[in-house]
């Protein structure tokens, strides 16, 4: 029997609605093979809605990049694509992988530094309160951080992760050129105008050394790679 034409798309859209509400299982483990979470998602969920979802139940922080692999692939960075789309099923396993997401840090004479997505170029953060030109930005190794040198005579470390300011390094007389991290991250090293370097405690603030003989400016300072001298 043929059913009328009105039934007939009444119950394609009813199947149609049933198809889109219906949650699946999907089992997301560890690099190395360990179950780490199950979640309930609807197979109309795009990949972003499932990283989101996966994201706080690992409570993973925002400078994490989270990936999933099916059958030895890692699902494409398009994320409006549909978990259906993808080929993912009722049961399917999923391999969480990790990743520090990649960031660029610029300095610029509009009295700020800035933290952007290489992926997106979207602007991430926006690092104020210099009220002078930043003359340089670096990351500390960690990722964690951010030490930026100031035209206005002083440096700053900055939660790379909240854009709050944690420490003003203040000392020196004249414009800070270069601020960085030791290889732990534990100090910050300082080059300036005023002829001098200096080493700070990125813990405290407190300026541990000055490093004086330069007849003229100095404009950099950098750490050993073991962190022992500069």
């Amino acid at each position: 029997a043929v059913l009328p034409q009105a039934v007939s798309d009444s119950f394609k859209r009813f199947v149609i609605q049933r198809r889109s509400c219906c949650a699946m299982q999907i089992v997301i483990q560890s690099i190395t093979g360990e179950e780490i979470i199950a979640v309930a998602v609807e197979s109309g969920a795009t990949l972003s809605e499932l990283l989101a979802q996966v994201a706080a139940a690992t409570a993973t922080p925002p400078e994490v990049k989270l990936s999933l692999v099916l059958g030895g692939g890692v699902l494409p960075a398009d994320h409006d694509l549909t978990l259906e789309g993808l080929g993912i099923t009722e049961g399917a396993v999923l391999t969480l992988v990790k990743g520090r997401a990649r960031k660029l840090l610029t300095a610029c004479d509009d009295a700020t530094a800035k933290i952007w997505s290489t992926t997106s170029g979207e602007c991430l953060l926006t690092l104020g309160g210099h009220g002078s030109s930043v003359l340089s930005a670096v990351f500390s190794p960690d990722g964690a951080s951010v030490a930026t040198a100031c035209d206005n005579l002083t440096a700053k470390v900055w939660s790379a992760t909240s854009g709050e300011c944690l420490l003003t390094l203040e000392g020196h007389k004249y414009r800070v050129r270069s601020a960085v991290f030791s290889p732990d991250a534990a100090s910050v090293a300082t080059a300036s105008e005023d002829r001098t370097a200096k080493i700070w405690s990125a813990t405290s603030g407190e300026c541990l050394l000055t490093l004086e003989g330069h007849s003229d400016w100095v404009v950099s300072a950098v750490f050993s790679p073991d962190g022992a001298s500069v």
